[in-house]
């Protein structure tokens, strides 16, 4: 979710899957920056976490889908979800 405020002007946001699995999104424009960290909250529900109980992470990713970083992330493991907050948009990907 981007905040109020968080963007200048009104732009056009597009997310796909990256890599072709759905735990990886590309946005777009790649590089929009917000003043305000927007909160990404992305499913794990499809995944095998072989029975792991792992914090699960939002990571900022390379096309191949190499980790750069992780950012601030909180995971609901009852929902199968997590989410962190990104003050840009280009690839991320669930990492544990």
């Amino acid at each position: 979710m981007v905040p109020p405020g968080a963007l200048l002007k009104p732009v056009t946001i597009n997310a796909k899957t990256a890599g072709g699995t759905g735990n990886a999104v590309a946005f777009k424009p790649e590089g929009l920056t917000f003043s305000i960290p927007a909160d990404l909250t992305l499913s794990y529900a499809n995944c095998s976490t072989n029975g792991t109980t792992a914090a699960k992470q939002v990571a900022y990713t390379t096309d191949a889908l190499g980790v750069i970083s992780l950012v601030p992330s909180l995971d609901n493991l009852i929902a199968q979800k997590v989410t962190g907050q990104v003050s840009h948009f280009s690839n991320y990907a669930i990492a544990w």
